[in-house]
């Protein structure tokens, strides 16, 4: 049956009987005049800003790469959660990069 968008599918209903055929590993490498590019605006006394609606970590591990971030600096990331459904009140949590298990899931 074809899934329109109205439908609501369970996932257990698609992942079922599956055999591992095989696993793709993407990497998004920076292009080689990045970093160079990232210095030339820090010298200029630029700032640079990077918008990503990647994961918090991987934007992390893009700006230590490129230069935007110094990989001496602490980074410290603040999630904003609501309190509860009921509540318009909203508490900010702030952690340390480095202490971060890489396999939680952070708030995207």
């Amino acid at each position: 049956d074809p899934v329109r968008v109205s439908d609501t599918v369970e996932r257990d209903q698609y992942e079922n009987n599956l055999e591992f055929i095989g696993l793709i590993i993407f990497q998004n490498k920076l292009k080689p005049a990045t970093s160079s590019a990232i210095a030339k605006l820090k010298y200029a006394k630029i700032r640079s800003v990077m918008i990503t609606g990647d994961n918090a970590l991987t934007a992390v591990c893009v700006a230590r790469d490129c230069g935007i971030v110094s990989r001496e600096k602490n980074i410290i990331l603040g999630e904003l959660r609501q309190t509860s459904e009921d509540s318009p009140t909203k508490t900010v949590k702030f952690r340390n990069v480095e202490l971060i298990d890489p396999d939680e899931k952070l708030l995207e």
